[in-house]
């Protein structure tokens, strides 16, 4: 696949959010758990395109802060929300037990969590002018 750029990250970013949000009403909360996440990691590595050309192969979202704060150290941590939403990309895919132990109120708090991340990377974006 061809590298999306920060714009086309950020798009998809969106789109993920997107889906995240649809697929609360019908009770799929872990599917709207993984795609917060998939939100959030797709928002930092567009912004980490922006910043050093590229981004490491994790999901890991607490590696690609950690890889954005070296370039931009006033860039958030996002502790909590990294913690929560690494969460869902694994194990909700893989592991068939975490599918039950996801409600809805958890599902609406990963929303908000990678809705954060993906408000600021969009923010700072357009301070670079990029959006």
């Amino acid at each position: 696949m061809a590298n999306p750029g920060p714009l086309g990250l950020l798009d998809l970013a969106t789109a993920d959010l997107s889906t995240a949000y649809r697929l609360v009403f019908p009770g799929l909360y872990h599917n709207a758990c993984y795609h917060a996440q998939q939100a959030a990691e797709k928002a930092l590595k567009a912004v980490l395109l922006r910043e050093i050309s590229t981004f490491p192969k994790t999901h890991d979202l607490s590696r690609l802060i950690d890889a954005v704060r070296s370039s931009q150290s006033t860039f958030p941590q996002f502790t909590l929300e990294s913690a929560v939403l690494n969460e869902y990309a694994v194990d909700v895919r893989y592991e068939p037990e975490v599918l039950v132990d996801v409600d809805e109120d958890e599902a609406y708090a990963a929303i908000g969590y990678a809705k954060t991340i993906l408000d600021h990377a969009r923010q700072f974006l357009e301070e670079k002018g990029l959006t």
